[in-house]
């Protein structure tokens, strides 16, 4: 992740987004998926988080709030360990062989009590998560909260820069019911890809 322009330019818009909350509104920033996002949102009634890989972290960009009053860890700007989200998940998954296995060789710390944190066991759901293309999580990353997410598709194979997720409390939503809305989560990554500038 590191050395030709393009990863120069991804790194500079992480950095920003840090320092500013108006990240979105960059040449490096990521507006092609607020409208398409707002829209999942008020079909599914629950946040949609839009996510980055930046080092070994998921760098939240972009949310939009659901119907669903949840008090998530989810501002823009907000960094969580890879291994616990499911953007991190998705996108790991789209990721090289070679930069899968160097984020598996790091320690992966258990955020919650729920966290896979077995290099072995995470490999294998990456696996599974190619096979399928979306990941979820269930309350690895935030205790009474569980997601899912797909990668945005990026253009000619390249691996995916942008992942979004549905995030959901425990409590209100089931896994099944929060897997069926995988599809709008699907259509939701094509619409942001269509309109974005790669």
């Amino acid at each position: 992740m590191r050395g030709d322009e393009d990863t120069r330019r991804y790194a500079l818009g992480a950095r920003v987004l840090e320092l500013s909350r108006g990240f979105q509104r960059s040449p490096a920033g990521y507006s092609a998926a607020a409208a398409p996002m707002r829209r999942l949102a008020d079909r599914t009634g629950l946040p949609a988080i839009a996510g980055i890989l930046s080092d070994a972290d998921v760098l939240l960009v972009l949310t939009a709030q659901g119907t669903q009053h949840l008090q998530l860890r989810s501002a823009e700007g907000t960094r969580n360990a890879w291994h616990a989200t499911s953007l991190g998940k998705v996108l790991v998954a789209g990721l090289p062989e070679r930069e899968r296995d160097e984020l598996l060789a790091a320690e992966l710390a258990a955020v919650t009590d729920r966290t896979v944190t077995d290099p072995a066991a995470v490999r294998k759901e990456l696996d599974a998560v190619r096979e399928r293309g979306w990941a979820e999580v269930d309350e690895e990353n935030e205790v009474g909260v569980r997601s899912i997410a797909v990668a945005v598709p990026s253009p000619h194979g390249k691996a995916p820069r942008l992942a979004v997720s549905l995030g959901a409390a425990v409590a209100l939503t089931g896994g099944d019911e929060l897997r069926a809305h995988v599809p709008a989560l699907r259509a939701c990554a094509e619409d942001i890809a269509a309109h974005m500038d790669h």
